[in-house]
């Protein structure tokens, strides 16, 4: 290929998830006619995991940038956003979580129905039985603060194949056409993880960009591979997930309506607190320190186990 209107550079964070960030990268070496750039972040893992992700970047044609300090998911892409903008000319840039396993053709057929004011993602399928949809594409329910999703848990066989219209769809891989990225629109970096997809995708969709999925592109994903699995109760993903839960409801709402919205959360944290309380006695005293550090203004990086 010999535009880069038809390449797009991947921007990709690895914690100390290092070995889930190189299969990553392994499942994309037969994509790199659509690759301009691999960019990977270290974002600040400890220092056996940067070796290894520098001693294979050569063989996965991959840039290892090592980020000295954890940003989060937020504030670890915004950095990646500025170098994959200095480092790179392509039109497109995918945001990927570390990890996924791309299929053939992942890159090709998202790229195929790109436009610069749209947000494109694959169908997302869950790696243990690479059948079940896990996608989070839908309408986002402002009441229940939650994302309808609408495709989620059917078999991929029975989606409707196309591009699908939807309000958001999925942070966990999206392509954004660099003009956004110049224009300054990033993560807010006070939600470090969970919700600052969401967060991001109003903000672009008041600019009139439009949100689908992809069903012939196809990227199978671990999920909360950054938070111990999603079979386990995990003090981590609780305190963020409900603390920013809050935050994103302080952005949305106003007046009466936020405060009711605050009611409605607490009484669904509270609910979670005492079905976990038992079984996950650390990661139910997550949601009361989340609660208690949002409505205390901590936001930010605030909870690292």
């Amino acid at each position: 290929m010999e535009s880069l209107k038809q390449k797009c550079t991947i921007l990709m964070l690895a914690y100390n998830g290092i070995n889930d960030a190189l299969d990553a990268a392994s499942s994309l070496q037969s994509q790199w006619d659509y690759i301009d750039k691999f960019i990977v972040g270290d974002n600040g893992s400890n220092e056996a995991n940067k070796k290894l992700l520098k001693e294979n970047s050569e063989n996965l044609n991959i840039t290892a940038l090592d980020q000295p300090d954890n940003l989060g998911f937020a504030g670890g892409f915004n950095r990646l956003f500025n170098e994959g903008l200095q480092r790179s000319d392509a039109e497109y840039f995918l945001i990927l979580n570390n990890d996924t396993e791309a299929t053939p053709q992942f890159l090709e057929k998202l790229l195929e129905v790109a436009e610069p004011n749209k947000i494109i993602s694959p169908m997302i399928v869950w790696h243990k039985d690479k059948e079940t949809v896990i996608q989070c594409a839908g309408e986002f329910d402002r009441v229940m603060m939650k994302l309808n999703n609408r495709f989620a848990g059917m078999h991929k066989d029975d989606v409707p194949s196309g591009c699908h219209e939807v309000e958001q769809t999925d942070g966990c891989c999206f392509l954004i056409h660099r003009s956004w990225l110049e224009k300054g629109y990033k993560f807010d970096d006070k939600l470090f993880i969970y919700f600052e997809d969401v967060d991001l995708f109003f903000r672009l969709k008041e600019q009139g960009v439009k949100f689908n999925y992809q069903t012939e592109s196809l990227l199978y994903h671990k999920e909360y591979g950054a938070s111990g699995g999603r079979e386990t109760f995990s003090p981590f993903r609780n305190y963020y997930f409900y603390r920013n839960r809050f935050y994103l409801a302080k952005k949305i709402h106003s007046g009466l309506t936020k405060y009711r919205t605050y009611w409605r959360l607490y009484s669904l944290a509270m609910e979670s607190y005492r079905e976990q309380i038992l079984e996950a006695p650390e990661a139910a005293k997550a949601i009361r320190v989340a609660i208690r550090d949002f409505f205390t203004g901590k936001m930010g990086k605030s909870y690292i186990p």
